[in-house]
């Protein structure tokens, strides 16, 4: 059974050659936006272990939730164990990326809620700050 080993929100990522997770701007929980609403890069990834019953394959939703569940926005893919993948004691990993551009439009929590196979695994959130003054002193 297919089974999340870790996640993390990241400004941008992606998996390389030999099933390797490269990332920049790792595990933020926070955003100070100059202004909203806006539209900004989030990267959700991390890794999946599946074993012989998955069939080297399984489900991946990714789904986040504007502040007070304001939207939803939704991603789905179906991961595979990459061809020379090892068994480990009945286990292979899967390495994966899910980018979202995603629209803040209020301050407040997003949350992040990753299914596999259908059931949630993982719940990851960040917080919208209050936009912040340029101190230009043209705030109307």
């Amino acid at each position: 059974m297919a089974s999340l080993d870790f996640a993390f929100l990241s400004e941008s990522a992606r998996v390389d050659l030999g099933n390797q997770l490269s990332a920049l701007g790792i595990g933020f929980t926070h955003i100070s936006p100059s202004e909203l609403p806006m539209a900004t890069p989030v990267t959700v990834a991390g890794l999946v272990w599946m074993t012989e019953e998955d069939e080297g394959s399984a489900e991946l939703e990714v789904t986040i939730l504007g502040a007070e569940d304001s939207y939803e926005v939704s991603l789905e893919q179906r991961l595979f164990v990459p061809e020379g993948e090892p068994d480990l004691e009945g286990r292979q990993a899967a390495a994966f990326v899910a980018p979202i551009t995603l629209p803040l439009t209020t301050p407040g929590i997003y949350r992040v809620n990753i299914h596999l196979n259908g059931t949630l695994t993982r719940s990851l959130s960040f917080e919208v700050m209050r936009p912040w003054s340029t101190g230009s002193g043209d705030e109307s």
